[in-house]
């Protein structure tokens, strides 16, 4: 069994001030060695989680997707759900590797349809090809000059554009065009400068997106050409505010001149009326209302569902998901809290540094943050992975010089676990470890290596090295398109 890349990188990244001299004697101690798994205590997986993973996790039942170089060129893989089976996703893309490199890995929430955006190493446009498991095609190849710039999430819509040049006030002149996979064009808007023309959301499902023209008349466009105003807002000089709040299949929740009133209106801009919603009702955490009483709902299409939760005072942080009726899970900022339904502290957990650094660098010259990668919710309990970024401090300057990636669990019984499953150097190229939908493994890439961390086994091992691995993972973009 290899060992997997990216456990045990050393930190190498130059510091200046006082950061440095710290960060120099904190590599001369113990850099050399990863910090090992801690507190490796699990029980089974759920045999029917549920996944939310901040938008770029594909469905339940969809595999993962990398993309790699190899001797026929760059090819898209797939890992089968419980993380252990590497397959081919069609034909070698279109491209040579020695010209183009991969930016970005698009996936349909299916895990049916994919998307490659690919860089020039030359500076030229990027491209970007489709496909479905066969061949792979140019969506923008009639289109000289064009790069994507949004997409989809149901992949089914590119905005593209063509840069011109800048205009006498500095603004860049466009050509914005909306393109599908195949490369019709849906939409075809006159060259004009930039902020005078600006994409506003797709659709979460397909079938339509939203542009703002002439800052002021916010329009949604269906995919067989209707467009419909939705709203017309007062002229906007200088940076045009946030317009939309949350976009679903067939409604929308606009944000007022006044922030953070809100709106909620059907796709030709009717207000709709939602029981549960309103500014004096609930106060708005993302896709949740948490209401003066503490009951906590989340924002559906045309509707506001009770999630059985009521909390005990104010939340801790911003939610991250939940299971109806058993727990809310927030995260803080430096890690996560867990409630039960009636709002009791069931575990909570803060990302730490590495031993190396926590023994050799005082806590006065040291901060961290904490995302959530991953996170998978059943009757029984729970598992997070999180990605921790730990800084120096020096004034109020900081230097990223660790990234940590915890799989951390919690259980009915309140009882929580961690483990460190990677810890790499802020230069390392790396693709953003994913938890696989049935919480089994872990995979990411490392220095061009896929690696696989089998939560059950406490093993961590390379998974496939016949790809050089571009440091992505398949995501599904937002309705923001991105």
């Amino acid at each position: 069994m290899s060992a997997p890349s990216g456990v045990d990188a050393p930190l190498s990244r130059p510091v200046g001030g006082a950061a440095s001299a710290l960060l120099a004697a904190l590599l001369l101690a113990s850099l050399i060695g990863a910090q090992a798994c801690e507190d490796t205590t699990y029980s089974a997986a759920a045999a029917h989680p549920t996944v939310t993973n901040n938008g770029d996790n594909p469905a339940a039942s969809a595999p993962l997707f990398f993309v790699g170089t190899d001797a026929s060129g760059l090819q898209v893989v797939t890992v089968d759900v419980g993380g252990s089976e590497v397959a081919s996703f069609g034909d070698a893309l279109p491209v040579d590797p020695a010209l183009y490199s991969p930016s970005a890995l698009y996936v349909d929430a299916a895990g049916a349809s994919v998307m490659v955006r690919l860089s020039a190493d030359d500076g030229a446009p990027d491209l970007v090809v489709y496909g479905q498991g066969g061949a792979w095609t140019n969506p923008l190849a009639k289109l000289e000059g064009a790069e994507p710039f949004k997409v989809a999430p149901a992949l089914d819509m590119i905005w593209a554009v063509t840069r011109l040049g800048p205009s006498r006030s500095g603004d860049v002149i466009a050509q914005v065009d909306v393109v599908t996979p195949e490369g019709e064009v849906l939409l075809e808007e006159p060259v004009l400068p930039w902020p005078d023309r600006r994409f506003a959301a797709f659709a979460p499902e397909g079938g339509w997106f939203l542009l703002l023209r002439d800052r002021s008349v916010l329009t949604l466009v269906r995919a067989d050409g209707v467009e419909t105003i939705v709203r017309t807002l007062p002229p906007q000089d200088g940076v045009v505010p946030r317009l939309i709040h949350s976009a679903f299949q067939t409604s929308l929740i606009l944000v007022e001149p006044v922030y953070p009133d809100l709106r909620w209106v059907d796709l030709a801009g009717a207000p709709l009326e939602i029981e549960g919603f309103g500014a004096n009702e609930a106060e708005l955490d993302g896709r949740y209302a948490i209401s003066p009483d503490g009951v906590v709902r989340q924002l559906v299409d045309r509707a506001v569902v009770d999630t059985g939760i009521r909390l005990i005072g104010e939340p801790s942080g911003s939610v991250v998901g939940h299971w109806q009726g058993r727990w809310l899970v927030t995260s803080t900022g430096t890690g996560l809290d867990v409630v039960d339904g009636g709002g009791e502290s069931v575990a909570s957990y803060v990302v730490e540094p590495s031993t190396a650094i926590a023994e050799n660098l005082p806590a006065t010259h040291r901060s961290a943050s904490a995302s959530v990668s991953g996170l998978v919710l059943s009757e029984q309990g729970g598992t997070a992975l999180v990605r921790g970024s730990h800084q120096v401090t020096d004034g109020d300057q900081l230097e990223e010089v660790e990234v940590t990636f915890d799989l951390w669990r919690f259980t009915a019984d309140r009882t929580s676990t961690h483990t460190r499953i990677a810890r790499l150097g802020p230069a390392a190229a790396y693709g953003a470890p994913r938890l696989t939908a049935d919480a089994a493994a872990v995979l990411w890439v490392a220095d061009g290596v896929l690696n696989r961390y089998d939560v059950e086994a406490d093993i961590a091992e390379v998974l496939s090295d016949t790809l050089v691995f571009a440091p992505l993972v398949g995501r599904t973009p937002t309705t923001s398109g991105d």
